[in-house]
């Protein structure tokens, strides 16, 4: 069964329900360990819970690092590549283009990240998630 969907312009031939999540952020599935969500089956909340559970079955075969998922086996994998990319600013290597596009914003000033607690912006996804765990913290302590 094949439904279109309006908001992203294109056919969806699963189900409309999981595919909507895409639109409201939704994400019923969570972890227990760490309140993350996820808009998708509860398989994917299991691969999450090898990151709790220490095990790392993904082993790089260049090293001796041990990952528990896959895709960031995958991810690691590209620092052994011969080609790198070099900040033209401050020299720093990057084995992806998109974590030198990323790391630019450090450098142009642009942060495009808000917290929605206080004002504080980032140029970093992750100094934003760094920096809410502070926000977490002090409702504990309320």
């Amino acid at each position: 069964m094949t439904t279109t969907c309006f908001e992203a312009e294109r056919t969806i031939y699963s189900n409309m329900l999981r595919h909507k999540r895409v639109h409201t952020g939704d994400k019923p599935f969570k972890c227990d360990m760490c309140d993350k969500g996820f808009s998708h089956s509860t398989s994917t909340l299991t691969k999450h819970m090898l990151v709790h559970s220490g095990d790392n079955p993904y082993k790089c075969d260049m090293c001796d690092k041990h990952f528990s998922q896959l895709g960031d086996l995958s991810q690691h994998k590209l620092i052994h590549k011969e080609e790198k990319l070099q900040c033209d600013i401050c020299d720093k290597c990057f084995s992806h283009s998109g974590t030198l596009t990323k790391h630019m914003l450090v450098h142009s000033g642009d942060n495009p990240y808000k917290c929605d607690m206080c004002d504080k912006h980032f140029s970093q996804l992750g100094d934003l998630s760094q920096h809410k765990l502070i926000h977490k913290e002090e409702n504990l302590l309320v």
